[in-house]
């Protein structure tokens, strides 16, 4: 793919959330938001719809393997759709409650394979940006297969990947921001 200075800047900005505490916290969390923003890229050809892409590194293999070991993803896009909706809808109820809007802070990511059709970005980009203050999508260089086998065993296969927890989902970001500076493709 081009050199990160050729791609297209995001169509708003980014990131239009806060990150995750744990990430917040860090001395480094200026420098972590220029590693996810060096790291954008159009979900597909003509797409202004942006994700991260990211080498699938040990980190990051760690950091998906534990989340799934702690039961904090959900895999499939049709169950991620469903548990984002009835978050929402959870959240909206606490806010009409308290009387409240909360402020958008990053507790999810998406993560996708590289294999994956343009169709299923194209719906993720819906998700993306019915759900964009709280969720990042990641395409990680690996294929259904691999990501499946390795978080699920031999013989299965995860195009799409939530992690439904921000602890994991900091522990994501903190690998994704100590991968390789290596150019997306």
């Amino acid at each position: 793919m081009s050199d990160p200075s050729d791609r297209p800047a995001p169509s708003v900005s980014w990131p239009p959330w806060r990150l995750p505490r744990e990430v917040q916290a860090r001395p480094d969390a200026a420098a972590i938001v220029e590693q996810l923003r060096a790291r954008l890229t159009p979900m597909w050809a003509g797409s202004e719809t942006q994700l991260c892409e990211a080498p699938f590194t040990g980190t990051m293999r760690a950091a998906l393997v534990d989340a799934a070991l702690a039961k904090a993803t959900v895999r499939g896009l049709e169950q991620v759709e469903q548990q984002l909706s009835a978050e929402a809808h959870g959240m909206a109820l606490a806010d009409a409650r308290a009387g409240t809007t909360r402020g958008a802070r990053l507790s999810r990511l998406l993560i996708v394979t590289s294999d994956a059709a343009e169709r299923l970005y194209r719906r993720v980009a819906t998700l993306s940006e019915r759900h964009g203050g709280r969720l990042l999508t990641i395409r990680i260089q690996t294929d259904e297969e691999t990501l499946g086998g390795l978080l699920y065993g031999t013989g299965h296969v995860a195009r799409a990947l939530l992690i439904a927890d921000r602890r994991h989902t900091a522990a994501v970001l903190l690998g994704l921001a100590e991968a390789p500076d290596t150019p997306p493709g």
